[in-house]
């Protein structure tokens, strides 16, 4: 039988462990923003329409209500429009004090991560920064500019944004992406 005290101190830490549930899969529930700090830059392929896209520094602020993310154990997703990236949840490496999560490709094969680095700031808010490699930009090959959607997905969180993808000068292998801008309707947002 329990006694009042031990009922009282094992309630509140049952409620905390529940609170904090890790997330297996990499669907998103809660839906954070996501924001471009400074100019992600590239490279494009013409004649294949496969590019490079790095990103640094851009702040993800998770949503109110959040259970948190666990960038150690749960799976990592990054997705532009119809393309996606993922690492397996055990694949980021912490810092010693484990504010910053790391990773970087042994070997990047033709269609990977070059490197992913998520980084807690004060508030509850995250800076993103990684490198892609074997992304499929062919949309820039005919159109430019281009609005996509651009999330980046730890476990049941995300942060997302409409992205301006561009060359610079106009259909040249240089891509940008200098601002936000409005996208059209994430696959996810209107589950929750």
């Amino acid at each position: 039988m329990w006694k009042p005290a031990a009922l009282a101190v094992a309630l509140p830490l049952a409620a905390a462990i529940a609170r904090a549930q890790i997330s297996t899969g990499a669907t998103p529930v809660y839906h954070g923003t996501l924001k471009i700090v400074r100019p992600a830059v590239g490279t494009l392929d013409k004649s294949t329409g496969i590019g490079t896209l790095r990103v640094r520094g851009w702040r993800w602020k998770l949503k109110e209500g959040s259970n948190g993310i666990f960038p150690t154990r749960e799976p990592l997703v990054v997705a532009l429009g119809e393309d996606s990236f993922r690492l397996d949840a055990g694949s980021l490496t912490p810092s010693r004090n484990r504010k910053v999560f790391r990773y970087s490709a042994p070997h990047p094969g033709p269609r990977a991560f070059r490197s992913f680095r998520i980084a807690r700031r004060a508030g509850g808010s995250y800076l993103v920064s990684f490198t892609l490699i074997g992304l499929d930009l062919s949309q820039l090959v005919m159109y430019n500019p281009v609005c996509e959607n651009l999330a980046v997905i730890v476990g049941d969180d995300d942060g997302f944004t409409g992205v301006a993808l561009k060359t610079r000068p106009a259909f040249s292998p240089h891509v940008a992406i200098p601002h936000p801008c409005k996208p059209p309707a994430w696959p996810w947002l209107n589950q929750s």
